[in-house]
């Protein structure tokens, strides 16, 4: 069966992975099918969830000449069946290759997110990032927090990251989809400003429905209207270590 799968929403890996590949739930998988994806120049995440799933799927061109089969996202966001689903197709097909060590307690830096070709229709625009980011890196490591550029690693290391780490701090941002394969035994804090422009609950609703404890700290200043904002950095240091 051949299937063309609605993409205009995929730019952003949480789009990407919940309202195009999570298409898939939804096609018989028990043969490998034929998808084609509507893109002429992937973004690295997208080439490597494809990759990753090449045994359930093979992307074929638009101008591949047997009928096509049409499908668009219309699950609710946080839809648990999605979750797990998204999860499991994912986790049975990563190989332990990435060590983890000293990815125990991480931070995600935003600071280059603008720069990722997914936000070029955005114009690179910066947003939800922390002004002030080198200090609170720099307090973070005192308590044993490794930060991280969550660009440098691929979707496999990334999601081996989640599997192990039993702390994991960040401005809200889509390195915090990851938290589609963590665990229960870890903590998520997400540090965003209260009145958000954009309000997302997308990794909350997630985390909820795996039963990852879930904490956003909202105690920053919001420097503009695209959410970017000053941390005090002791404040989140208490806030990380009163549990």
């Amino acid at each position: 069966m051949n299937y063309k799968i609605n993409t205009h929403v995929g730019n952003f890996i949480y789009h990407w992975f919940f309202f195009v590949l999570g298409t898939l739930k939804d096609i018989d998988l028990s043969s490998k099918i034929n998808v084609c994806f509507d893109i002429e120049d992937y973004i690295s995440y997208q080439e490597e969830t494809i990759n990753i799933l090449s045994d359930l799927i093979n992307v074929v061109p638009n101008n591949y000449t047997d009928e096509w089969t049409f499908i668009t996202h219309h699950r609710e966001q946080g839809d648990p069946e999605l979750c797990y689903f998204l999860r499991d197709i994912f986790l049975s097909r990563i190989k332990n290759d990435f060590n983890t060590s000293g990815y125990e307690r991480i931070y995600i830096r935003r600071s280059k997110s603008h720069l990722c070709k997914g936000n070029a229709d955005e114009n690179f625009i910066r947003r939800r990032q922390i002004i002030n980011e080198d200090q609170i890196v720099e307090k973070l490591s005192e308590i044993g927090i490794k930060s991280v550029y969550f660009e440098d690693y691929t979707v496999s290391e990334k999601i081996q990251i989640f599997q192990n780490a039993s702390l994991v701090v960040a401005p809200q941002s889509g390195g915090l989809l990851f938290t589609l394969f963590g665990h229960q035994n870890m903590d998520i804090v997400e540090i965003c400003p209260t009145n958000t422009h954009q309000p997302c609950n997308h990794y909350v609703d997630i985390c909820n429905v795996l039963n990852i404890p879930f904490r956003r700290f909202d105690d920053v200043i919001k420097n503009d209207y695209h959410d970017n904002m000053i941390v005090d950095t002791e404040k989140l240091v208490n806030f990380i270590l009163d549990k």
